[in-house]
């Protein structure tokens, strides 16, 4: 946070730990960023999905599976600050991709992993279980 302070960064970063409203949070972001250096399947990108923002997310775990490429959001390589960057300069420059990358990732969610999915995949998974 002394980073942000001494880039004059007050009006533009926020940081939040733990925080219960999650869903409110994201409802006033722009662009979702992930930073991870390791993930399984991310809830925390999967809640931004559901709020309808655009991803940029490092190449770890099951990220892939959630962020399409220059679909609804990006994969940068771990550590690589100027892609990081270089995605949310063109995130921020352009409000109209911003908010087609929001739409597809809800649509990605509602599609892959709605509850109904989820149950439909449990099912499967079961029924095939039955008939080894």
């Amino acid at each position: 946070m002394l980073l942000i302070r001494n880039l004059n960064l007050n009006n533009m970063v926020e940081v939040f730990v733990n925080p219960p409203n999650i869903p409110d949070i994201l409802k006033s972001c722009d662009i979702y960023l992930s930073t991870s250096l390791f993930e399984g399947l991310s809830n925390s990108i999967m809640e931004a999905m559901v709020a309808g923002l655009p991803i940029i997310a490092t190449n770890v775990g099951d990220n892939q599976y959630l962020v399409k490429e220059s679909y609804n959001g990006f994969i940068v390589p771990c550590k690589d600050i100027n892609a990081i960057v270089d995605k949310l300069e063109y995130l921020s420059d352009f409000e109209d991709v911003r908010k087609e990358f929001g739409q597809n990732s809800h649509i990605i969610i509602e599609q892959g992993f709605s509850e109904e999915k989820l149950l439909e995949s449990y099912f499967k998974l079961f029924s095939n279980m039955l008939k080894s």
